[in-house]
């Protein structure tokens, strides 16, 4: 999944290497090149800011709730459950005991819902994510649940 905050760590490098380069280039082709270069860096560094600011929030407003208080959001639509997820393993619980929930947003009727269930497998179920060849949230409910009950299906074989 390609988010904004993947946009800007994308072309955040490119932007810093435009800058450093041109502003490097005023002085000589060698200068543009370091210029290129240290600006790229910075750019870099400045396009993994909102990723950790966003993360470093929502840490924060997680941080003075408990763990009942957390799986209790989990499962309100209103927050995100990939990052309540990740709060959780960060506490050292096991999170596989959601992992049916995660799978019910995965089928969900609502584009938004499947979304965030794909982030949530993403972030949490890595492995799980990676078998699920074929599933997109973007297509309709019945194919993704068509998706998944293949899946199934295929793990139940080979078990």
């Amino acid at each position: 999944m390609f988010t904004l905050f993947d946009l800007i760590r994308l072309m955040s490098p490119l932007i810093g290497a435009i800058i450093g380069g041109a502003v490097g280039g005023e002085h000589g082709i060698a200068y543009g090149i370091l210029g290129a270069l240290v600006g790229g860096f910075i750019g870099l560094r400045l396009g993994a800011l909102p990723t950790k600011l966003m993360i470093r929030s929502a840490r924060n407003d997680f941080a003075p709730l408990s763990i009942p208080d957390l799986e209790d959001k989990l499962v309100d639509t209103g927050w995100t459950p990939n990052l309540i997820l990740m709060e959780l393993k960060a506490r050292g619980e096991n999170v596989d005991k959601h992992l049916p929930f995660v799978l019910s947003l995965l089928k969900h009727n609502d584009l938004h819902c499947r979304t965030k269930g794909y982030a949530a497998l993403l972030s949490a179920f890595p492995d799980i994510a990676k078998s699920l060849k074929g599933y997109n949230p973007t297509n309709s409910a019945e194919v993704c649940r068509q998706a998944l009950d293949r899946e199934t299906k295929a793990e139940q074989a080979a078990s």
